[in-house]
C-alpha cells in the first residue's frame, strides 16, 4: 500500500468511528421508551430528557402516559363498575407528567391522545413530602418539555 491510498483511506476509518461515537452518546430523548421501561430501572433515567410513549391523559385528577389506551380503558372500566383490583397493579404502565410553569399547552396537545413526551424525568417526585391525587403510583414523574402526537400505525 502506498502513502496515497493510506491519506485517502483516513477519512472513511475516521468516518465510521466518529459515527460509532455518536451513537454512543446519544441520549434518551432520540428515541421513545415506554412507561414500563421507564419504571423498571427509574434511577437510570433520573436528571436524564427521555421521551416516552403512551396514551396521555392531562386532567386534575389524572395527569399521566400510560402504557395504552386498551389499558386505561380496562382501569376506567373496574373504577367505574366498583370491581375489586388494586390499582398498584396497574403502576408499572404509568408515568406521571408535570407540567412546569414555562410550558405553553399547545391546541394540538389534548387530553386522551397517543403521543411522545419529552421531558426531564426526577425518579423521587413522590418522596414522601408531596401529595399528588393525579399521579401515578410511582414515585418518579417526567416534566414535559414538549409533546407531539403519536399516530397509530
Amino acid at each position: 500500500m502506498n502513502v496515497m491510498s493510506l491519506f485517502k483511506s483516513i477519512p472513511v476509518l475516521f468516518c465510521v468511528v466518529a459515527n460509532g461515537c455518536v451513537s454512543v452518546e446519544r441520549n434518551h430523548a432520540d428515541r421513545a421508551i415506554t412507561p414500563v421501561d421507564v419504571n423498571l430501572s427509574p434511577e437510570k433515567f433520573n436528571g436524564q430528557r427521555i421521551s416516552v410513549e403512551g396514551y396521555l391523559t392531562l386532567r386534575r385528577e389524572s395527569h399521566v402516559i400510560f402504557q395504552s389506551k386498551d389499558l386505561v380503558m380496562e382501569l376506567k372500566a373496574k373504577i367505574d363498575g366498583g370491581h375489586d383490583f388494586e390499582i398498584g397493579d396497574y403502576s408499572e404502565f404509568c408515568v406521571t407528567v408535570l407540567v412546569s410553569q414555562g410550558f405553553k399547552v399547545s391546541n394540538k396537545m389534548r387530553d386522551g391522545m397517543n403521543a411522545v413526551v419529552t421531558g426531564v424525568f426526577r425518579d423521587n417526585y413522590l418522596d414522601g413530602s408531596t401529595i399528588d391525587i393525579g399521579a401515578c403510583p410511582t414515585k418518579g414523574a417526567l416534566e414535559i418539555l414538549y409533546v407531539r402526537e403519536k399516530m397509530d400505525p
